[in-house]
């Protein structure tokens, strides 16, 4: 009798496995090659687990999804589950298996518009050519998205964090990984504490950013009436934008350097600088304790 499983996808969803369709897992001790297809509607769901080594994911044109690559040695075995509409790849470990495990590597071809919840541990993940909604987590991997979803939420820990998308809905979340994100628009929400963040968007109506230690490297544009909050403790924080945006614009910091390439300083305070920007429709705050801010002209 198959034994079930549960356990928690990246949308924090609660899954009950009966495991009664796996895939071979192989005698002890050997890694086993993997070959399985399964039915997936053109924009149906995918959730993938992997504790450790890699998930690759890629679109294609096809209404199903191919999983090749290599299973660990200690994996107990592959749990392929759901049906055409909402369909899970978990990568079972025997409940004895703790600390280090041996790596396993899934690729997979999936339909292009499907909408992907990935969940890792020490896993690297790399999505591309890819539309549908992600979300995606690793623990100590990194994190690569190269698509063209609209809806993104992306976090990990100690390890890196890229999107390349046209997102006009992002969240980002890293402790000591850098985020970068290039592409994306409309909102974005993004926090890190020690990891640096670089951003090279499009136009957006709502931005909000947090840093403790790292950098903020922004290039964007601002929607008519749109707000930016960028703020962190330790780190720099430089804006560029295309042309001087319509918004009330303050800086503070306490012991560094403001520079304001678009208006002159109208406080007394040196560390504080409040200015309206054309017409002042929107909001920009800039705040960081011991780093320096400057906002400016994009040169691009």
């Amino acid at each position: 009798m198959d034994t079930a499983y549960t356990f928690r996808n990246a949308a924090g969803v609660l899954l009950v496995l009966a495991g009664l369709c796996t895939a071979p897992s192989g005698r002890a001790g050997e890694r086993t090659s993997i070959n399985e297809t399964r039915a997936l509607a053109a924009s149906g769901k995918l959730a993938i687990n992997n504790m450790a080594g890699s998930i690759v994911v890629r679109g294609w044109d096809r209404n199903e999804v191919a999983i090749t690559g290599t299973l660990g040695a200690d994996v107990e075995k592959l749990d392929i589950s759901g049906d055409a509409n909402n369909l899970s790849v978990v990568v079972r470990y025997p409940s004895r298996v703790h600390g280090n495990v041996d790596d396993t590597e899934l690729e997979l071809r999936v339909p292009a518009r499907t909408q992907l919840a990935i969940d890792a541990v020490s896993a690297d993940v790399r999505v591309s050519d890819t539309s549908g909604n992600i979300d995606a987590r690793s623990v100590s991997g990194d994190v690569l998205l190269t698509v063209g979803s609209g809806e993104i939420k992306a976090s990990t820990v100690s390890g890196d964090l890229t999107v390349r998308a046209p997102a006009y809905k992002t969240s980002l979340n890293s402790v000591s990984g850098d985020l970068s994100a290039s592409g994306v628009r409309g909102s974005l929400d993004a926090d890190t504490v020690s990891g640096d963040l670089s951003l090279d968007g499009g136009s957006f109506s709502a931005v909000k950013l947090q840093s403790v230690s790292g950098d903020l490297n922004l290039k964007l544009g601002l929607d008519d009436g749109g707000t930016l909050s960028a703020e962190t403790l330790s780190g720099d924080i430089g804006l560029h934008l295309p042309k001087m945006p319509d918004a009330k614009l303050t800086m503070k910091t306490f012991s560094g350097d403001l520079h304001n390439g678009f208006a002159p300083q109208q406080d007394d305070d040196a560390h504080s600088l409040s200015a309206t920007l054309g017409s002042g429709k929107g909001q920009i705050a800039l705040h960081s304790f011991s780093g320096d801010i400057q906002i400016g002209s994009d040169s691009r």
